[in-house]
């Protein structure tokens, strides 16, 4: 039988795994659109500013990818006899 204190945090987990991955998919997405959206602005100063941020974005992209390569295990770990 499981312990109810490890099914109460079975769903929170997952919901945060999910929102984690959707967060990195945004990000990277914002990333690529700011990139070609510089390519295309007329104005040396703005594209530069857009390149700067779409570089924090990809700069945030592994860190995300670690806090979510942390919680699967995590996770893994709490459940792994269940799964």
């Amino acid at each position: 039988m499981a312990d109810l204190r490890t099914d109460a945090a079975r769903e929170p987990m997952l919901i945060l795994m999910s929102a984690l991955n959707a967060r990195i998919i945004a990000t990277n997405v914002l990333a690529d659109e700011l990139i070609q959206a510089a390519d295309t602005t007329a104005g040396p100063p703005l594209a530069a500013a857009m390149l700067d941020r779409a570089r924090r974005y990809r700069i945030e992209v592994p860190e995300l990818q670690g806090r979510l390569a942390v919680l699967s295990d995590q996770y893994t770990e709490r459940f792994q006899g269940d799964l």
